[in-house]
């Protein structure tokens, strides 16, 4: 069997730990936490326009509630069909 040299591994250079630098766990957490503000944040404020949504059109909470219920139903029906579509006219290869 043939030794390994020592010196033949390649130290990291500027370049290289300059990258890993970021990938600290704070940063991560905090990006995590970013992207969970930015998509939670559109589906919370639902229920900032509920009561006046309802009020200004004579709704009760079950009309509302239920039109919430379709929309997330009708919304999870389409996903195939939506996920299938930019794969379909992908270039193969």
């Amino acid at each position: 069997m043939q030794k390994e040299n020592p010196q033949s591994v390649r130290p990291l250079s500027a370049d290289d730990r300059g990258l890993a630098s970021w990938r600290t766990p704070t940063v991560v957490v905090v990006c995590g936490c970013l992207i969970a503000m930015i998509g939670f944040g559109p589906r919370s404020a639902l229920g900032l326009f509920l009561t006046p949504m309802s009020a200004a059109h004579g709704w009760e909470r079950d009309i509302f509630a239920l039109s919430v219920a379709m929309q997330t139903l009708l919304y999870g029906a389409a996903q195939p069909f939506s996920a299938r579509s930019p794969t379909a006219s992908a270039p193969c290869g």
